[in-house]
């Protein structure tokens, strides 16, 4: 990742304590070596919310300002990805939400807030890279007609996956429930370091 003013990365590491400058990681791939700035550092005692508000929050104010945005987890098998992305809905006052239901909460508090102002419409696709095939998970037909995926980019510069299905989305809830339901469409598989992990990459796109 190159250091911009656009693109800044959160590391989330153990050990709880991390004093000092930011730091960068430099790991040897090949000739030369991949070097990462990490321009925040969260330790390993962070709460979801302190990790929303540093590595999140601004993308999506400003993606509902009109700008695009993204937020990546990387990290090998059982580093705490999908724990930082999605988190859990227990216990009920939602301290263990992740960066996913914190951005859907927040996305729909500013809507509301502005709705005397603005029309807001929000549409959904999600698509998980598995095996090196794009496969769309909120796809409803039969598996022998189900098109290819593709991804593409529009002479304005956004890129997007063809013949990925796109639903719109009446609410808060119904984004949420679609959410949880095209995860269980997830490849899963066990390996020696994480009994659930995922075995793919997922990308969950809201256009507004």
């Amino acid at each position: 990742m190159a250091a911009s003013s656009a693109s800044e990365s959160l590391s989330r590491v153990e050990p709880a304590t991390l004093p000092g400058p930011p730091m960068s990681v430099t790991r040897t791939l090949a000739p030369p070596p991949l070097t990462l700035p990490v321009f925040l550092s969260a330790p390993g005692d962070a709460t979801q919310r302190e990790v929303y508000e540093r590595a999140a929050q601004p993308v999506v104010r400003s993606f509902l300002d009109g700008y695009h945005g993204t937020v990546f987890a990387y990290g090998q098998t059982g580093a705490g990805k999908s724990w930082t992305m999605s988190g859990s809905d227990s216990p009920a006052d939602g301290t263990n939400l992740g960066i996913i239901p914190r951005a859907i909460n927040e996305i729909y508090n500013i809507m509301e807030r502005e709705a005397k102002r603005y029309t807001f419409e929000v549409k959904l696709f999600m698509v998980e890279l598995y095996l090196q095939s794009i496969i769309d998970l909120l796809y409803t037909g039969d598996d022998a007609d189900r098109p290819a995926l593709a991804i593409k980019k529009e002479r304005t510069g956004n890129v997007y996956v063809e013949n990925s299905t796109v639903v719109d989305i009446s609410g808060k809830d119904n984004l949420n429930e679609t959410y949880e339901k095209a995860l269980t469409h997830r490849k899963v598989a066990s390996t020696e370091m994480n009994a659930g992990s995922s075995r793919s990459h997922l990308i969950m796109t809201i256009l507004l």
